[in-house]
């Protein structure tokens, strides 16, 4: 009993803490940003979803998108926000829409009037980072900003991993390559979840000698930094991660049990999930008591929305398969494949290594990896509605599923290889013989 007041005490002081933060940082006034708000609008081009890479390939300009009209109306709110900075204001998140996103968040800046849409749905986190930086830094710069930190933090996660195992790091490595991870950066919406994520790995190895209940801290951590900073879209990635690199050391440590790594994962995820769901939970109950009972039709809306996208059931199961594959070919190489042919080729080929290359021992492990992997899957199956809107950035969930696969791949071309040396130093033991 102890230990669980210990956890509600530190969820409760994070989630304060952050609303304390939120709320000093709504308070900056605008004066110290509207220069270099006024000069990142030239930043965005005209359009909500833009590629970065815009060539013939249609794959490739859809897994290179970048979502303007979010970034764009996060930067409406963080101007707002300051206009009546109050505990009101901090939940209720209002922006300005009139006409394009661009001219909207132009004329909230030029002129005064009043906001007239709430989002208080989300809490916004990631105006705490970017108003600060936009005292001193414009959009483009901020980008950059981000590359550097993200880019920083992930060399560091791989080198990391790289002492502990170098498999792990070259899995990672390639599977950041295979969600086009260059592109995250660039985008506030798609940049939190992400830098949030790669915190969490690197906690997760960072703890993983220490005493189990760490994790209990880790998984309360992320499950609210996720819900916090994050827009709804790869949210699950901060769960996996940590998670994958746990199981996956337990095995190359040789601590691993499958009872007990089955236990872990089923515990962690539902640390997570109270995190990140109690978290939402505060501030629709906070929303509803400012907004009154109207609030509970828009909620419900908005999650049939994401949920369902209004389809009929049967036509919910057919749809998030199609759904489901079609995003897959957004990853790379997939993308420059373009054709289902080459992920059924892959897949099947993967089946077999797994079948038939892998010890007894090994798949038991890479199965327990499969299954976290899952959790992103089950994600956007659950969101159909979201994921059928939202493909372009919510296929990055597969992050989890590249990793096992690419494992299988590395196992299996190993263990052939040891094989096949293995039979030709019988033979040239048993020529010797002779």
């Amino acid at each position: 009993m102890k230990k669980v007041i210990k956890y509600i005490l530190f969820y409760l002081s994070l989630l304060f803490l952050l609303l304390l933060f939120q709320f000093i940082t709504i308070n900056i006034p605008n004066k110290y940003i509207k220069n270099n708000l006024i000069n990142s609008l030239d930043s965005y081009e005209d359009g909500w979803y833009v590629p970065l890479i815009d060539n013939d390939n249609k794959l490739v300009g859809n897994a290179t998108k970048v979502d303007n009209r979010t970034d764009l109306v996060t930067l409406n709110i963080l101007w707002n926000s300051n206009r009546n900075p109050n505990f009101k204001s901090l939940i209720l998140m209002k922006y300005l829409e009139i006409g394009s996103p661009k001219d909207s968040l132009k004329i909230s800046i030029e002129k005064d009037i009043e906001p007239n849409i709430e989002y208080s749905r989300y809490y916004h986190g990631g105006i705490i980072y970017l108003k600060l930086l936009l005292i001193l830094f414009n959009v483009n710069k901020i980008r950059i900003i981000n590359y550097i930190i993200l880019g920083l933090l992930t060399i560091y996660l791989l080198y990391l991993m790289y002492k502990k195992d170098k498999i792990l790091a070259f899995i990672t490595l390639i599977s950041l390559i295979s969600i086009n991870y260059f592109v995250v950066p660039y985008c506030f919406e798609y940049y939190f979840i992400f830098l949030v994520s790669i915190i969490m790995a690197i906690i997760s190895i960072k703890i993983y000698d220490k005493k189990y209940y760490y994790y209990n801290y880790l998984f309360i951590l992320s499950g609210l930094s996720a819900c916090y900073f994050d827009f709804l879209t790869c949210e699950t990635v901060s769960l996996m991660l940590p998670l994958f690199i746990k199981v996956y050391l337990d095995y190359k440590n040789n601590k691993f049990d499958y009872k007990k790594e089955i236990k872990f994962i089923i515990k962690s995820i539902i640390i997570w999930l109270l995190s990140y769901s109690i978290t939402y939970l505060i501030k629709w109950i906070i929303s509803l008591s400012i907004l009154g009972i109207e609030y509970l039709d828009k909620l419900k809306y908005n999650l049939e929305l994401r949920v369902t996208g209004f389809s009929k059931p049967i036509e919910n199961i057919w749809n998030i398969i199609i759904v489901l594959l079609d995003m897959m070919l957004y990853l790379t190489p997939f993308n420059l494949i373009k054709s289902y042919l080459g992920i059924i080729i892959t897949l099947i080929i993967i089946t077999l290594i797994y079948i038939f290359l892998l010890n007894k021992q090994e798949k038991k492990y890479i199965s327990i990896l499969f299954i976290i992997s899952l959790i992103g899957i089950g994600r956007m199956s659950l969101l159909y509605g979201h994921s059928f809107q939202h493909y372009f950035f919510d296929y990055r969930a597969y992050i989890g599923l590249v990793m096992v696969l690419l494992l299988v791949i590395v196992e299996g071309v190993r263990n052939g290889y040891n094989n096949i040396n293995t039979m030709f130093k019988r033979r040239r033991n048993n020529r010797k013989s002779n």
